[in-house]
């Protein structure tokens, strides 16, 4: 097997500009979709042009609930990958790459990103992101 066999590659945040007081939440992923059983997930953001305002991005997961998402609430410390969130907040943040990851909680399988936008004037400019499920217990994934 190689690497491609055992990654699902996904949008989590089609191209957006932030430019309010608010809260997006990215597109809703079922990691144990498909039979594939991801253990694990990676969120890769590209942000564009920092104006103003702090915009944090954080993992969050939910139950199933009758194939579909149930109540989202934020991943727990303990099973959060390189910190419980990125922050962008200012011109030292503008087009960078930035990655928060998690492992799959029992019976959570929903997984989103989500970004909320605070002291925002002009705000942060073409924003996307990538949720990369990986871990698979049955592979190939493609």
């Amino acid at each position: 097997m190689h690497l491609y066999d055992d990654l699902l590659i996904e949008p989590a945040i089609d191209l957006v500009d932030l430019g309010a007081n608010d809260t997006v939440d990215g597109n809703d992923h079922n990691v144990s979709a498909s039979g594939f059983g991801f253990t694990d997930v990676l969120c890769y953001i590209d942000v564009g042009l920092w104006t103003d305002g702090t915009h944090t991005f954080k993992l969050q997961d939910a139950p199933d609930d009758d194939g579909s998402a149930g109540t989202y609430a934020d991943i727990p410390a303990e099973r959060q990958v390189g910190g419980a969130s990125v922050v962008v907040d200012s011109a030292d943040d503008d087009n960078t790459q930035l990655v928060i990851g998690a492992i799959v909680g029992a019976g959570r399988p929903w997984v989103r990103v989500s970004v909320t936008s605070a002291s925002v004037t002009t705000g942060l400019a073409d924003v996307t992101a990538h949720m990369i499920m990986g871990g698979a217990t049955a592979r190939p994934v493609r």
